[in-house]
């Protein structure tokens, strides 16, 4: 199987930036790196992400990126990394 080629940069956006988004289908607050971006003439211009909320791969359109999020949007998404990195307590025997 041919290997598929990704676009680097679309618009003012490219591989690597950090964007506070909507996430595609339920649309939750997410926030994290561009990883691959997706062009397609079927398709609306979307992207995947790695969420720092999560720790997951997903999918979010150009068109759901907030480009100045409140400090509320901010606020949320620091406690949900911090919940995602915070020590898992051990278990009792």
């Amino acid at each position: 199987m041919a290997k598929q080629q990704h676009d680097k940069e679309y618009g003012k956006y490219k591989v690597g930036d950090e964007v506070y988004c909507k996430t595609y289908i339920k649309g939750e607050l997410s926030f994290g790196k561009i990883q691959l971006i997706h062009l397609s003439e079927k398709s609306p211009p979307c992207f995947t992400f790695g969420c720092v909320m999560t720790g997951a791969c997903k999918l979010a359109m150009f068109s759901d990126i907030i480009e100045n999020p409140t400090t509320t949007q901010i606020n949320k998404i620091k406690r949900g990394s911090e919940r995602l990195r915070r020590p898992k307590p051990k278990r009792k025997r």
